[in-house]
């Protein structure tokens, strides 16, 4: 039928970090045709003291569309910070919202808890 859903697909994914993870408690996904869901829940490492090296959280289950995609659901308990998502290839770089520069190492760092929901699409 017209409504048949021909390309479904869920998972889950290994996501990983310059600083490291230390518990992952949800990382799966959702793929529908070309759109895909992906769910965070981790807890971080204790990350050095780095304030000027940016971190980003990589191994997405799919590649990104060429381009940017940009997602506003981004949490990062302890970070008195509004955050965003920017998803390139296969990894997303976290953006405070107020002034537009990478989250540090030291700012996700200390055992934050990173829960992240990305919605993008794929080529």
């Amino acid at each position: 039928s017209a409504n048949h859903l021909d390309d479904y697909e869920e998972g889950t994914w290994t996501p990983t970090t310059n600083i490291g993870f230390n518990a992952v408690y949800d990382a799966s996904y959702v793929k529908i045709g070309q759109l895909v869901f992906v769910n965070l829940s981790a807890q971080t490492n204790t990350g050095p003291q780095d304030v000027a090296q940016a971190t980003s959280v990589g191994g997405l289950p799919f590649a990104c569309r060429t381009g940017n995609a940009v997602s506003n659901s981004v949490v990062i308990e302890g970070l008195n910070q509004d955050v965003y998502a920017e998803i390139a290839g296969s990894s997303y770089s976290q953006i405070d919202k107020d002034n537009g520069t990478q989250i540090t190492r030291n700012e996700f760092g200390n055992q934050r808890v990173c829960r992240a929901v990305l919605v993008y699409s794929i080529a």
